[in-house]
C-alpha cells in the first residue's frame, strides 16, 4: 500500500483545475519522484468523489467502482498516493471516515485550499452561471447568506469551518493542511509554490505549458451569459451538452480571454461574508 496518501479535498474554485491539470500532465515526473496520481483520465477523481458520498449507481453509470479502482492503484503503490477534486468536500463525517478507512493503512494527510468569502462568492456564482443556475449575483448572494442554496456552490463546499470539522472526524488535526490562495495581484506561481511546499512535490522536472488556470469571467462577460442562459432551449439545456457548449466554449473559450472586469459583492453582502469569515 502507498505509505501515505494526499486527499485533496478542495474547495471549488481555489486554483482546484490548476492544481489537477498540473499533476496531471506531470504524472510521469512525480512518478518518478515517488507519488502516484492514479486513474484513466483525470476525470476519475471526480467520479471518485460522487462514489465516496454514495451517488446513485444509475448516476455513475460505467463508472460505478472507481474510488474501489483508484484504492487498488494505490495498494499495488510502494511510494505516496496523491486523490483530487473538489466535492470531496462535501462529504458527510461517516462519508469522510469511510475514505480513510478505504486506504488504509496508509497514513492519509488531508491538504484543503481555502480563499476569502468576498473572493470566492463572486468566483463560485460564476461558476453556477455556466453551469444550471440563472440567478443574478445579488439573488445568488441573498439565497447564499439565507442558506437556501443547495449543492455544490452551497455552504455544504463553501463553508471552511465544517469541512474541517467533518474531515477532523476521519483524520486528526496534524494530519490536515490548510493552504491559502494567494489574492488579486500575487505573483502567478504562488499557489503553485504553497501547494508543493504542503505535498512535498519536487517541481523542476515539471513542465508548465498545459496548465489551465480556470480564469474568472469579468462584469460585462457574467451579464452577457446572465441574459443569455434564459433563452437556452433544446440541447442546449441539458446536461453534458450544455457542460460542452456554454461552460466550457462560451464561458472558457469565448468570454475568459476577453478579461473583463473584476466585480465583487455589494458592501451590504460583503460585510456578511468577512462577519462569516
Amino acid at each position: 500500500m502507498a505509505r501515505r496518501v494526499y486527499l485533496h479535498i478542495g474547495l471549488p474554485k481555489t486554483g482546484t483545475t490548476f492544481l489537477q491539470t498540473t499533476m496531471w500532465h506531470n504524472r510521469a515526473a512525480l512518478s518518478e519522484q515517488g507519488f502516484l496520481y492514479p486513474g484513466r483520465d483525470r476525470m476519475e477523481h471526480y467520479r471518485a468523489s460522487q462514489e465516496v458520498r454514495e451517488a446513485r449507481a444509475a448516476r455513475l453509470g460505467r463508472h460505478v467502482g472507481v474510488w474501489d479502482r483508484l484504492c487498488r492503484k494505490l495498494g499495488n503503490w510502494p511510494g505516496d498516493g496523491l486523490v483530487s477534486h473538489e466535492f470531496f468536500s462535501m462529504a458527510t463525517p461517516e462519508q469522510a471516515e469511510a475514505a480513510v478507512a478505504a486506504l488504509a493503512p496508509a497514513e492519509v494527510r488531508v491538504v484543503v485550499t481555502v480563499r476569502s468569502y468576498v473572493l470566492q462568492f463572486p468566483a463560485v456564482w460564476q461558476e453556477a452561471l455556466k453551469m444550471n443556475s440563472t440567478l443574478s449575483f445579488d439573488q445568488f448572494m441573498d439565497a447564499a447568506l439565507a442558506g437556501s442554496l443547495k449543492g455544490a456552490w452551497s455552504w455544504d463546499s463553501q463553508d471552511v469551518p465544517a469541512v474541517l470539522d467533518r474531515w477532523t472526524r476521519a483524520v486528526s488535526p496534524e494530519q490536515l493542511t490548510v493552504v491559502t490562495v494567494p489574492p488579486p495581484g500575487a505573483p502567478r506561481d504562488l499557489l503553485w509554490k504553497r501547494w508543493v511546499e504542503a505535498v512535498g512535490i519536487d517541481d523542476s522536472d515539471f513542465d508548465f505549458d498545459v496548465a489551465y488556470a480556470n480564469e474568472s469571467i469579468g462584469a460585462a462577460q457574467a451579464a452577457l451569459l446572465h441574459r443569455v442562459k434564459p433563452l437556452l432551449s433544446g440541447p442546449l439545456t441539458a446536461g453534458n451538452v450544455r457542460h460542452r457548449w456554454v461552460r466550457q466554449y462560451f464561458g472558457h473559450e469565448v468570454l475568459v480571454p476577453q478579461r473583463g472586469a473584476r466585480f465583487a459583492p455589494r458592501p451590504e453582502h460583503a460585510a456578511r461574508l468577512q462577519e462569516r469569515a
